[in-house]
């Protein structure tokens, strides 16, 4: 889907674009397209509107502790809105595969509390994002001390945000139920600024479909959310599951 095919979705639902040939006018277009990436930064802040959390793992340097992420950083992904969880993999040592050391998120109060910073380890065992914009700064402790050739990789599941449109041509593709919540909320937020053809019934029928839809996926996201905590902690009561990370080595 477009920008422009969701915008003159929107301005048709108001009656403002009536035929389907129709195409709305560059100001409409224009605004549209504004009022659209607002509404989607706005979604991604909410963690319900999330359908995935995306997990990718990255090389880590030996002796460095702080890593930048974003485009084109030491860490070239996106900047996480939210890092879910994150751990530390290792190449097995006794046969193959690799082994998952779970990584503490810690707040800033946390990470502000740690008097000392120096320490170093094979394996960390916490992590701290300092949440800045638009590089953040990913701390490690202990500081990540290992023989090159064997270096480890950090793993971090993130919230999978939902993309803006660069443009008005460009297409983005959508979960199942996202376009219809999409388009009926854009034309709720678009219906001050450009007014409204359609009834008072017509009215509250999209504002009905924009608040359903929308409460579906949320619906939809918090029951696949439930069901990944209710896995961690399972596995959380597993002893093979929950290893005991390396043993710290002071600098």
């Amino acid at each position: 889907m477009t920008a422009t095919t969701m915008i003159t979705r929107a301005l048709r639902l108001l009656r403002i674009v009536f035929n389907p040939g129709q195409a709305a006018g560059p100001q409409e277009l224009a605004e549209g397209l504004i009022t659209a990436n607002d509404m989607l930064d706005e979604f991604t802040t909410q963690r319900a509107n999330i359908y995935n959390i995306g997990t990718a793992a990255y090389p880590l340097t030996t002796t460095v502790g702080a890593y930048l992420i974003g485009p084109g950083q030491t860490i070239a992904a996106p900047r996480p809105l939210k890092i879910e969880r994150a751990g530390i993999l290792v190449a097995n040592p006794n046969g193959t595969g690799t082994i998952r050391w779970p990584l503490e998120l810690l707040t800033e109060k946390e990470w502000d509390a740690i008097a000392i910073k120096i320490k170093t380890s094979p394996v960390p065992t916490k992590l701290f994002i300092d949440n800045a914009w638009p590089y953040a700064t990913i701390n490690l402790l202990p500081i990540p001390t290992f023989s090159i050739g064997t270096a480890p990789k950090l793993e971090l599941s993130t919230w999978s945000q939902l993309t803006d449109f660069p443009d008005l041509v460009t297409d983005e593709t959508f979960p199942p139920g996202y376009e219809e919540t999409l388009t009926f909320n854009l034309a709720v937020r678009l219906a001050p600024s450009f007014g409204r053809n359609c009834s008072d019934k017509e009215m509250e029928r999209i504002e009905l479909v924009a608040a359903t839809s929308l409460a579906g996926i949320r619906g939809l996201n918090l029951a696949i959310e439930q069901g990944e905590r209710a896995t961690e902690e399972w596995k959380a009561q597993e002893p093979d599951n929950n290893p005991a990370p390396a043993t710290e080595a002071r600098q």
